[in-house]
């Protein structure tokens, strides 16, 4: 991405949901998935970020470190 996401806090945890299926998720595995933070410019402060399953959907989550 190169620059900066506007209005991301660190301190704060976040969930975007960027896959829904109206008859649901089928054979998720969390696994499957490799995020990389390399060209991202935003400080994650030792946060860390993962893929879920929630409801319909599957998220891109963000985890801030209390």
């Amino acid at each position: 991405m190169g620059n900066l996401v506007t209005g991301f806090n660190p301190n704060q945890n976040y969930q975007w949901a960027f896959v829904t299926a109206a008859g649901g998720i089928q054979n998720f595995s969390a696994d499957k998935f490799f995020i990389s933070t390399a060209d991202l410019m935003n400080d994650f402060t030792g946060g860390s970020f993962s893929v879920a399953e929630n409801g319909n959907s599957l998220v891109l989550g963000f985890s801030a470190v209390p």
